[in-house]
């Protein structure tokens, strides 16, 4: 793609070896669109070395239904179940969206698109229920904050509406689940934002997850970012929170999708293999693309693998594969007995080195 930065090396040649992931499955999110009712301030959709493409040169609908065909067939093949996320992006915005749904997960024999990241402008009863009706269990929304707070970042208006759409999905039987990106702006509303999850019965699940400085990131990031010991407090205050509610029997499934969950347990003296952070996923059976077929590791990642069909998607699983599953390419990493459970966040700080392999600068340990 003209003006996008490559890590596909000319000399690359496809390794024919088997696809194994321990959770038995094969993952995609395919984000539909670049329509979208917002504009958030940490956003990496806007990015330009991505985002003027997408516009200009989405895919067909017919070559949607073949990458999706592609990605199936890859993961059957290799004996792994297809997992599918649709978003965008608003992913309902899509002019085609109920159709490409119905494709995925009525023309192959099963479920294979049974989640949704978006907004709750779409959202209304008939679609809660069209949506529950061609499979969908689960949707992720974002908050950013309470009221005002939330609203400065995601657009005026939006809190409401995504309590709203929590409301209408989950009378639908779809679990909602929400997602907050953390920065220095909002820092101070992680933890109202989970005593509010865990007050609305609508919401099932909470995660958060740091901005990245990509696309509108960048400004947000580079302005002024969380310190490294700002940041173990904050995680150490979540923890506390999380179980807090759980030992008054809350229901809220409490995600600790954020890799240095791992560091702070061993901190902790709570090594044990029934709490894990998140752990970065570069390297396993997973990947992004967008709607132009750009291929990336992790969207939140500034690097692309090219575009499919050119560069399939077995091509870019094995490429990914054999660069991103050691700790040796990341600088702190080499050495560390929590490797298998952290490996930071590479998203996070890569706009300032551009290389793949710079440490995470929130981590702690020395």
């Amino acid at each position: 793609m003209s003006g996008q930065y490559s890590i596909l090396t000319p000399g690359f040649e496809l390794v024919h070896e088997q696809l194994q992931d321990r959770l038995g499955s094969l993952n995609l999110q395919f984000h539909l669109t670049t329509k979208c009712q917002n504009r958030c301030a940490h956003c990496y959709m806007y990015d330009g070395s991505t985002y003027d493409h997408e516009c200009d040169s989405p895919l067909t609908f017919r070559q949607r239904k073949q990458l999706l065909r592609d990605f199936i067939e890859l993961a059957r093949s290799h004996h792994l179940k297809p997992f599918v996320t649709f978003s965008g992006g608003d992913p309902l915005l899509y002019e085609r969206f109920w159709e490409i749904l119905a494709y995925a997960n009525t023309g192959f024999g099963e479920t294979v698109v049974s989640a949704i990241m978006g907004n709750p402008d779409t959202v209304t009863p008939e679609t809660a229920l069209r949506l529950g009706g061609l499979g969908i269990d689960r949707f992720q929304m974002s908050l950013e904050g309470l009221g005002e707070v939330n609203d400065g970042i995601r657009g005026k208006g939006n809190f409401k509406k995504t309590i709203v759409a929590a409301r209408i999905l989950r009378s639908a039987g779809i679990r909602v689940q929400i997602l907050f990106t953390l920065s220095k702006r909002n820092a101070g509303e992680l933890i109202p934002v989970i005593d509010l999850v865990a007050a609305e019965e609508a919401l099932e699940g909470f995660g958060f997850t740091r901005a990245a400085a990509f696309g509108l990131g960048r400004s947000l990031l580079e302005q002024n970012d969380l310190t490294t010991e700002e940041f173990r407090h904050l995680l150490l205050r979540t923890l506390e929170r999380y179980r807090f509610w759980q030992e008054k029997n809350n229901p809220t499934r409490w995600s600790r999708k954020e890799p240095l969950f791992a560091l702070l347990y061993d901190d902790l003296g709570l090594r044990d293999d029934t709490v894990k952070g998140g752990r970065c996923l570069l390297g396993s059976n997973q990947l992004s693309i967008l709607s132009d077929g750009t291929i990336m590791p992790c969207r939140r990642l500034a690097l692309t693998f090219g575009n499919w069909p050119e560069i399939s998607i077995e091509q870019a699983l094995k490429w990914q594969r054999e660069n991103f599953t050691g700790a040796a390419d990341i600088e702190g990493c080499r050495e560390c007995e929590l490797w298998k459970n952290c490996r930071g966040c590479r998203a996070v700080f890569y706009h300032l080195t551009q290389d793949p392999g710079v440490r995470d600068l929130h981590c702690w340990k020395p």
